[in-house]
C-alpha cells in the first residue's frame, strides 16, 4: 500500500501571498456559483492579507510539497465581530 504524504501546517511567508489570495478567490467564486454572493461579495484585499502574513496570522497547509489550503487565525477582528474581549481565537477563510 502506498503511503500518503503527511499534511503539514506552517505559518505563511510573504512568498505565499499569491497562493493565499488564489485560494480565497476560488472559495469566493464557489460561493457565488452556489448562489451565496453576499457571503463574500468582494475579492480578498491583498494589503490585508499581506499584513496578516507579516503578523504571523496566516497559515498554509501543504500535502507533501504541494500547498493545498490556507486559513488565518486571529485574536481580534473588530471589523467583523466588533470590540469583544480577547478570550478566543477565530479561524478565517
Amino acid at each position: 500500500m502506498d503511503r500518503m504524504p503527511p499534511l503539514h501546517v506552517v505559518r505563511a511567508s510573504a512568498s505565499d501571498l499569491a497562493f493565499v489570495l488564489d485560494v480565497l478567490e476560488e472559495a469566493r467564486q464557489w460561493l457565488i456559483r452556489e448562489g451565496i454572493p453576499e457571503q463574500w461579495p468582494r475579492p480578498a484585499p491583498p494589503e490585508v492579507f499581506a499584513a496578516r502574513i507579516e503578523n504571523g496570522e496566516v497559515y498554509v497547509a501543504t500535502w507533501g510539497q504541494t500547498p493545498v489550503g490556507t486559513f488565518s487565525l486571529v485574536w481580534a477582528d473588530p471589523a467583523v465581530w466588533g470590540e469583544i474581549p480577547p478570550d478566543a481565537g477565530y479561524v478565517h477563510g
